[in-house]
C-alpha cells in the first residue's frame, strides 16, 4: 500500500452550548434496529483481511478496496454529501468546510490495517468472520482498531443525517500501515495536511483503554496524554568459528547471552512522569503509593512497570546455523520503550554502562520506527474536559485518569500538526489488559461498541459545538 484512507470533516455544529449536553440530557436511546445496523456495519469491516503490508500485493490491495466499498455502502451520508478525493491509490479524503475557518479543526484518527491472525485453528471463532455472538463482536481488528474506524464514521454519519452544522472542523484520518510504522499512511496524511497549512486543535487516537489493573480497586478509563518512545538496540558478539566438540572459553553466543541477561537483570531506573503519578496514586487509593519502595513493589506488575520506567525486551536472537559448528557471530535485538523524560541517548548510555566489561557491541537502530517519547498534553482545560466528559457520558461509572501509552501509535506523526494529542479507545480490556491486543480471539462487547459510537459523537459535539 502506498496511500491511506483519510476523511476530513471541516465544519461546525450548532447543537446546544459550548459545554455540550448536560449530564441529564444524553443522546436518546437508539432503537434496536439502529443499534443492530451499527453493529453489523462494524462486524462487516472485520471480514476484510486488511493485514499491514510493506509493498502492496494485488490480493492485499483488493482487501483494502473491498473495505472501502463496504464503508461507502455503510455510511452513505458521508460519502454522498461529500464525494471523496482519492490521493494516490487507496486514499479517501473528504472535506466539509466549516463556518468559522479561524477555529482549528479536531482530528479523529484510526487505522485500517490489522496484524496477521496467525493460525486460524487457535481461534474460537474465525479471525476474519466478523461474527456477532455471545454479546460480542469477534474478529481481528475488533479492538485494534476498527472500533475506531467504524465508530468514528458511525458517529459522524448520525450527525450528518440529523442535519448537524459544524462550527469547528473535524479531520478523520485512517492510515493503512500503522502496524508497521505508519510511514506510508499517517506520515503521508500528516505531510499532506502540513502542505495545506492545516493545524488541528487536538488529535484523538488509539492508546488508553478501560483497564482492570491488578492493583486497582475498580476499572479505570485511562486517557494517554503521551506515548513512550521506541528504540531498538542491536547487540553483536564475535567468536572463533570452530568445531563444537572442542569449545573455547569465549563463545559468541555465550557472550551475547550474558549481555541479554545482564540488561534484563539491571533495568533502567524508575522515571515517574506526572500523568503516570496521577494514575498510580488514583488507581491504588494509597497516599503512599508514590514512595520509592511502593513504586518498586508495584513494578512487579508488567502493566505498572511499563508506566514507571523505560522497558527493555529481547525480541530477536540470531546465531549459529548448525548444531555442531561454533558460530563466529551472534546478535540480538533489544526493544526499548522510553518513558517521557528519557531519550534513546539515555538508553544507549545505560546499555554501554551495563555491558562495558563484555566483548559485545551495541548499536542503535536508526530507522523509521525510532522515535522519542511524545510531549505531554494537558490533563486540564477545554479539550481535556471534552474528552473526559464524553467518557463519563458513555461510561458513567468509570473513573477517568491521565496516563501514558507504552506502545507507538500513528499520533506520533500527527502530533506535528496538533496542539494536543489524547489517546483513548472506549473499550474494556478486562484482566488481560494489553494482552488482548494482537492475540487470538480478539473481540469487543456489543455494549462497548455502541458506547464507543456515543463517545465519538460526544467528542465531536463538545469540541465542535
Amino acid at each position: 500500500m502506498s496511500t491511506s484512507l483519510v476523511f476530513i470533516f471541516m465544519g461546525t455544529m450548532e447543537r446546544g452550548s459550548r459545554r455540550g449536553n448536560p449530564a441529564g440530557s444524553r443522546t436518546p436511546q437508539k432503537g434496536a434496529g439502529v443499534s443492530e445496523g451499527a453493529v453489523e456495519r462494524f462486524a462487516g469491516s472485520l471480514r476484510f483481511r486488511t493485514v499491514s503490508m510493506g509493498d502492496a500485493t494485488d490480493e492485499g490491495r483488493r482487501e483494502f478496496l473491498a473495505l472501502h466499498r463496504h464503508l461507502e455502502r455503510s455510511f452513505p451520508a458521508v460519502h454522498g454529501s461529500f464525494p471523496p478525493q482519492k490521493p494516490g491509490d487507496l486514499g479517501l479524503l473528504f472535506r466539509i468546510p466549516g463556518e468559522d475557518p479561524s477555529l482549528r479543526p479536531l482530528l479523529l484518527t484510526a487505522h485500517q490495517d490489522v496484524v496477521p491472525a496467525g493460525d486460524a485453528e487457535d481461534w474460537t471463532r474465525p479471525p476474519f468472520g466478523g461474527e456477532v455472538a455471545d454479546g460480542r463482536i469477534w474478529g481481528r481488528g475488533a479492538v485494534d482498531y476498527k472500533i475506531g474506524l467504524c465508530g468514528m464514521l458511525e458517529a459522524v454519519e448520525q450527525l450528518l443525517r440529523e442535519g448537524a452544522v459544524f462550527r469547528r472542523g473535524v479531520v478523520v484520518a485512517f492510515g493503512q500501515d500503522e502496524e508497521i510504522g505508519g510511514s506510508r499512511g499517517a506520515e503521508r496524511i500528516t505531510s499532506l495536511l502540513e502542505r495545506e497549512g492545516v493545524r488541528c486543535c487536538m488529535a484523538l487516537d488509539e492508546g488508553g483503554y478501560i483497564y482492570s489493573y491488578p492493583w486497582a480497586h475498580r476499572p479505570a478509563a485511562v486517557v494517554a496524554v503521551a506515548e513512550k518512545g521506541y528504540a531498538t538496540v542491536v547487540l553483536s558478539a564475535g567468536g572463533v568459528q570452530g568445531h563444537a566438540s572442542v569449545p573455547p572459553a569465549e563463545l559468541a553466543i555465550t557472550n551475547l547471552s550474558r549481555a541479554v541477561c545482564r540488561l534484563a537483570d539491571h533495568p533502567m531506573p524508575i522515571n515517574l512522569c506526572r500523568p503516570a503519578a496521577v494514575l498510580v496514586e488514583g488507581t491504588s487509593g494509597d497516599p503512599a503509593a508514590l514512595e520509592p519502595d511502593s513504586l518498586e513493589a508495584l513494578s512487579v506488575h508488567p502493566e505498572a512497570n511499563a508506566l514507571l520506567r523505560t522497558t527493555a525486551a529481547p525480541t530477536v536472537i540470531a546465531g549459529g546455523r548448525a548444531e555442531n559448528v561454533l558460530p563466529s557471530t551472534a546478535s540480538a535485538r533489544i526493544n526499548f520503550r522510553t518513558v517521557p523524560g528519557q531519550t534513546s541517548l539515555d538508553v544507549m548510555e545505560h546499555v554501554r554502562k551495563c555491558l562495558e566489561d563484555l566483548p559485545v557491541k551495541a548499536e542503535l537502530v536508526r530507522d523509521a520506527s525510532l522515535s522519542e517519547p511524545s510531549d505531554l498534553s494537558q490533563d486540564s482545560g477545554f479539550l481535556w474536559d471534552a474528552v473526559e466528559d464524553s467518557i463519563r457520558r458513555s461510561f458513567p461509572d468509570i473513573d477517568v485518569y491521565p496516563g501514558i501509552f507504552p506502545a507507538a501509535t500513528d499520533s506520533r506523526r500527527y502530533s506535528r500538526i496538533c496542539d494536543a494529542v489524547y489517546r483513548f479507545v472506549p473499550a474494556r480490556l478486562g484482566p488481560r489488559g494489553m494482552g488482548v491486543l494482537h492475540s487470538v480471539d480478539e473481540s469487543v462487547s456489543v455494549d462497548d461498541y455502541l458506547r464507543a459510537v456515543d463517545f465519538y459523537r460526544a467528542v465531536v459535539e463538545r469540541v465542535c459545538g
